[in-house]
């Protein structure tokens, strides 16, 4: 089974709420802070994030090779929650010719982080060509954009940025200042600081991790 993005992630964070998380961003257009959330929020999100969650809304779609029930019931488990809504569900039947299942024919469960969907009472997945991409499950994921469970990992993006920051700037932290005559400012990207800066962005998005 694999997962591909299919229409990326919305923003979590505005350019307005970094400017209000993240000092010393004045210089800085709305076009550039924009970029930086997009490269931080990525980090977190589908497919290849450690967490395990959509954070963002957008449209992912699952792909195997076919109806890859895990009991009884047909049930086949949809990863990266929470999942809105079942866009739909495609298969290439047995003479290679791709088919839609009816959402009549199916059921979903979509509530907390076991999410997955099933046949309605009665009928069975049908049968598949079996190639690698023979069945296809398009769903929407990821919380409403005013969800309060959403704030730890705006906090997260927006530490993110700041990381991202630091590393093309040298003068994040003061090291040292002296004056012997001249004035002379030595600024560096404190190791301390930016391992602290991690560990919060861990912190904080270790409540949302998804262990399956």
């Amino acid at each position: 089974m694999s997962v591909i993005v299919v229409e990326p992630a919305r923003p979590i964070l505005s350019e307005a709420d970094l400017r209000r998380f993240v000092p010393g961003l004045e210089g800085l257009d709305d076009t550039h802070l924009r970029l930086l959330i997009a490269v931080a929020q990525q980090a977190i999100e589908p497919p290849n994030s450690w967490v395990g969650r959509a954070f963002g809304v957008q449209t992912l779609e699952v792909v195997t090779d076919d109806f890859c029930a895990i009991d009884s019931q047909g049930v086949i488990p949809l990863p990266h929650p929470p999942i809105a809504s079942i866009v739909s569900i495609t298969y290439e039947d047995r003479s290679g010719v791709v088919q839609t299942v009816p959402p009549a024919n199916y059921r979903s469960s979509l509530e907390g982080i076991l999410c997955g969907v099933r046949p309605a009472p009665g009928l069975s997945w049908p049968a598949t060509s079996r190639s690698p991409d023979a069945v296809r499950i398009r769903f929407v994921a990821g919380y409403a954009d005013d969800s309060p469970e959403l704030l730890p990992a705006k906090q997260a993006v927006a530490l993110s940025v700041q990381s991202l920051r630091s590393l093309a700037r040298e003068d994040i932290f003061l090291k040292r200042e002296s004056a012997n005559g001249i004035v002379e400012k030595e600024w560096t990207v404190s190791p301390q600081a930016e391992r602290l800066m991690q560990s919060a962005i861990e912190r904080l998005l270790l409540p949302y991790r998804i262990y399956l």
